[in-house]
């Protein structure tokens, strides 16, 4: 296998597993979110997976700046205040 493609693999899988971290933390901050109704979330979640990563990108825009605040209500917080 020539250099170039297992470079290309690489960034491939790299990026794929960056996406699945970032909607395993998205959905799960979906569901917390109490400022979002029920159809909301619903909504987004379908958002979120059907166009990968601009719906990622969407949400983290309108919603992320609560991500700490909600991951630190449920104690998830990476870094404790």
């Amino acid at each position: 296998m020539p250099v170039l493609e297992l470079s290309w693999a690489m960034l491939m899988f790299f990026l794929f597993a960056a996406w699945i971290a970032a909607l395993v933390l998205v959905v799960a901050d979906i569901v917390v979110n109490k400022e979002v109704g029920g159809v909301a979330k619903a909504l987004w979640i379908l958002f979120v997976i059907g166009v990968p990563w601009v719906g990622l990108v969407v949400y983290l825009i309108v919603h992320g700046h609560g991500i700490n605040e909600r991951s630190h209500y449920r104690g998830y917080a990476r870094y404790p205040r």
